[in-house]
């Protein structure tokens, strides 16, 4: 008669418990790969690829569409329905291939594809290509439109220090581009044809290159523009700090704040019934009032009222 110890050996020796164990370690329905890893792993969190071929083939023959990446990887055939979530913002470069409706977070993205994307919190690398939607990302350098691209960037902002600006090269074809909510500078190259843009600042400074020669562009949200395009329609309906401080309510409001300073901060001088207030240089005069008892008789004591003359 078999042992408890034979028995249970037995068991999970059995491939059905094999294959049980191994499904157990991606219970997060995920793909882990780690290309600086010196060996084959599994897959899973503790032991994943160090090879992006065996983590992609594995998780076509389980259906997983989950990828976690912990290093740098190069997409080398096409990657459809995917869900990439990077580890440590690794570098992803696209490879020039199919990755329609793919999602990716936490990367470094970069190189062109074909297809629609979905890219989030992640950086968008000099020489990336610009075809889907893009939230919470930021811009380093020169990125390109794909030919007749939607583009939709959302939240983004800037990665480029100092004067410099990044630049979106709509040189590729025909391409709608949705700027929304964007912070910091963005430079728009070669828009022309029937192309479109919509710039968005939250705030931002916006420049049309000189390349730009045809299309259609709108500037709404708090922005400033520099317009050295040659034959784009441009629309500008953004609002700036000048727009702001001209309206006729601001200039208003500035003139009644000086006067209340001036009241605060100049010389007051009683004379001949009237009180007389100066400005902060004690000798320019912006009011005088004159000095009334309860009789409304002009006094220069047992003031009651006064009256704006």
């Amino acid at each position: 008669m078999a042992t408890a110890e034979e028995i249970a050996d037995a068991v999970w020796s059995h491939a059905s418990a094999i294959e049980l164990l191994a499904t157990a370690k991606l219970l997060d329905e995920a793909v882990h790969i780690d290309t600086e890893r010196p060996t084959q792993g599994d897959g899973s969190q503790t032991n994943p690829f160090n090879t992006l071929e065996a983590a992609l083939d594995f998780a076509e023959s389980k259906g997983l569409t989950i990828l976690h990446v912990l290093s740098d990887i190069d997409i080398d055939r096409n990657l459809k329905n995917f869900v990439v979530k990077g580890i440590g913002a690794p570098n992803v470069d696209c490879g020039g291939h199919n990755l329609d409706k793919s999602e990716f977070s936490h990367c470094v993205m970069k190189g062109n594809y074909t297809g629609r994307i979905v890219v989030q919190e992640s950086v968008l690398y000099h020489n990336f290509h610009l075809n889907g939607f893009f939230e919470n990302s930021v811009l380093a350098g020169t990125l390109y439109t794909n030919s007749n691209s939607q583009i939709l960037l959302k939240g983004c902002a800037s990665f480029v220090a100092g004067s410099g600006k990044p630049v979106i090269d709509m040189s590729s074809g025909t391409t709608e581009l949705n700027v929304r909510d964007y912070s910091g500078g963005l430079r728009i190259a070669y828009c022309s044809g029937v192309s479109k843009a919509s710039l968005d600042g939250s705030p931002a400074s916006f420049v049309l290159d000189s390349s730009c020669t045809g299309g259609e562009v709108l500037v709404r949200g708090v922005a400033t523009l520099v317009d050295n395009s040659l034959g784009t329609t441009v629309i500008e309906e953004q609002i700036n700090n000048d727009s702001i401080w001209n309206h006729a309510s601001a200039l208003s409001l500035q003139t009644d704040i000086s006067f209340l300073k001036g009241i605060e901060g100049g010389r007051w001088k009683i004379v001949s019934n009237q009180m007389v207030f100066y400005d902060s240089d004690n000798t320019t005069e912006i009011a005088r009032f004159n000095l009334l008892d309860s009789s409304g008789t002009p006094t220069m004591t047992n003031v009651f009222e006064r009256t704006r003359v």
